[in-house]
């Protein structure tokens, strides 16, 4: 790169990360609430900045991008606000895309960094993030000269691998905890369980870290994608909802946890043999078509994202509030201890509704 383009990604390095870790005094039992405000971070307001910056720096340097280039990359949407906002700032024209019918709010951030309306490409909505294999290869096709940034894998020679420099910027939110802390981990992580990169980048290095750390992971009931890993055949078991039966279930209201996908998630698989157990969180509209499909109650232990939510977390994602739910649901068994969770994104980023 040459000078002036070193100089402004050291501007840009200047302004992203060192959120802050806050301090809340929410769980029951003397346990102690960690919050990384991952929130924050500029221009997307999201975790992702880290990742998009790094990605764009990392091909950059090697001379496989060039400023002018057209990128894309496809997304539930919070990393293509990320990608959208990085991609403007650095000048690359960028093209997103993204099922249909999710959270318009998601939409709307992301177009305003977008060159036009037309380079939001929105799939069907029933495939949902399935939609992303077949769609991103036939724009490719009919784009040669467009850039695929894929935050969650890549391919060398055929084979589907880690993207190790996804994980490395992710790696710093751990390294920033830890400082923050004074040199200690948390007793326990709790952790979304998406594609795998946030779980696997921040759980990795903390457990290098830490080792008295413990990962717990959560996702929606209607998905149990990665609960399946870990405990094969158990959901189903317990709940009486076979895989087949999740298809007709309402698309849950947490966009980048879990979900049932047909290609390979090599960040997932690999970040499963960290997680000390898995939760599953439910949410109101769960609740007609689970008694619908199975004849069943919802069980009384049942976690939900939705309910008894603090006012003081009330500015966070709703992936930060199933992360408190979660967290409040473990310390009850636990006295003293200390729970990490991550503020992805804030509440503004959402727009259906999410009571009654």
């Amino acid at each position: 790169m040459t000078n002036d383009r070193i100089a402004v990604y050291a501007q840009l390095a200047n302004l992203i990360g060192n959120t802050p870790l806050v301090r809340y005094n929410l769980l029951p039992n003397g346990n102690t609430l960690f919050v990384k405000e991952e929130c924050r971070n500029p221009w997307a307001y999201n975790h992702y900045v880290r990742v998009y910056f790094a990605l764009f720096r990392h091909f950059e340097e090697a001379g496989v991008i060039v400023p002018g280039q057209r990128v894309y990359d496809f997304t539930s949407g919070s990393a293509g606000i990320a990608m959208a906002a990085i991609a403007s700032l650095l000048g690359y024209p960028c093209e997103v895309g993204m099922p249909a019918g999710g959270e318009k709010a998601r939409e709307d951030a992301i177009l305003q960094w977008l060159p036009s309306r037309e380079c939001l490409h929105l799939t069907n909505a029933k495939t949902y993030v399935d939609g992303a294999d077949w769609f991103s290869s036939r724009l490719r096709a009919k784009n040669r000269d467009l850039f695929f940034f894929n935050h969650s894998m890549f391919f060398e020679n055929g084979v589907v691998k880690i993207n190790e420099t996804v994980m490395s910027a992710m790696a710093t939110v751990a390294d920033e905890v830890f400082a923050e802390l004074g040199g200690v981990g948390t007793d326990t992580f709790v952790a979304v369980s998406g594609n795998g990169t946030t779980q696997l980048g921040y759980g990795r290095r903390l457990k290098e870290l830490s080792q008295k750390t413990r990962m717990v992971g959560l996702e929606c009931f209607e998905s149990s994608h990665t609960f399946e890993k870990l405990y094969p055949g158990r959901a189903e078991a317990m709940y009486g909802v076979s895989p087949e039966m999740r298809k007709q279930f309402p698309r849950h209201g947490l966009p980048g946890t879990s979900f049932p996908v047909h290609f390979a998630l090599p960040a997932l698989e690999a970040s499963v043999p960290l997680l000390a157990e898995e939760k599953l969180v439910w949410w109101w509209k769960t609740i007609g078509a689970y008694e619908a499909l199975t004849g069943r109650s919802v069980p009384a232990d049942a976690i939900f994202w939705d309910r008894d939510i603090p006012d003081e977390l009330q500015g966070y994602g709703r992936t930060t509030r199933a992360s408190y739910a979660v967290a409040k649901a473990l310390a009850e068994e636990t006295a003293g201890q200390s729970y990490l969770i991550v503020a992805y994104d804030l509440a503004d980023r959402y727009d259906s509704p999410t009571g009654r």
